[in-house]
């Protein structure tokens, strides 16, 4: 992680999907680590959880999470689409995080409902198709940011953790923020269940 930053990502979500939303972090917090380790995550990560700012604007609060993480993650799904608040923290993230062309850096997206669409020919999201990401006015993005895809691991307000496909999506993510490969991250819980399996059967 860069050393002058707080945290290795801030989380951008709608208040109305925050039933899956604190599971999610702490999946990427814990993925990889045995249970004495994760009380102490190896990743730190900003996310408001009252997330409804009284006045027109960002609190105080989200711009210095912003100012001090590394990545933003949004939560995508049709909430975060129709959430001001979540086009307000991702253009703020531009406006701070952008290359040298002016593109957005260090953005990051996890899927929980809802259809994300790439077009390749113009280099952006579809306007027309993607229903899980708030619409912005100006083309900001360079190429399509690696992301998760955990819809189909969520059900009546709970996340399926333990499912395998859903840990890899989710150590996609993790890899990233920790400069990893996610092989490295699932082969930290294949050891660990190994681990456990053997305490439990000899």
């Amino acid at each position: 992680m860069n050393s002058n930053k707080k945290y290795h990502a801030f989380i951008s979500y709608s208040h109305k999907d925050k039933k899956y939303v604190a599971s999610i972090q702490r999946s990427i917090e814990t993925l990889g680590l045995p249970l004495y380790k994760r009380w102490q995550p190896d990743v730190n990560i900003f996310r408001d959880e009252r997330k409804l700012p009284l006045s027109g604007s960002l609190t105080e609060q989200i711009l210095t999470g912003i100012n001090e993480s590394q990545y933003l993650i949004v939560i995508a799904s049709r909430n975060s689409a129709n959430s001001s608040w979540v086009r307000e923290e991702i253009l703020k993230w531009h406006k701070e995080n952008r290359d040298e062309e002016g593109f957005i850096t260090n953005f990051n997206f996890v899927l929980i409902d809802n259809v994300i669409e790439w077009d390749y020919l113009n280099q952006d999201f579809d306007k027309l198709k993607t229903t899980a990401l708030p619409s912005l006015d100006n083309k900001i993005f360079k190429e399509l940011p690696l992301w998760a895809n955990v819809q189909q691991y969520l059900k009546n307000g709970k996340v399926q953790t333990t499912n395998s496909n859903y840990e890899w999506e989710i150590a996609k993510i993790k890899g990233l923020l920790l400069n990893k490969k996610p092989d490295e991250i699932i082969n930290d819980v294949s050891r660990f269940k190994r681990n456990l399996r053997l305490i439990y059967f000899t």
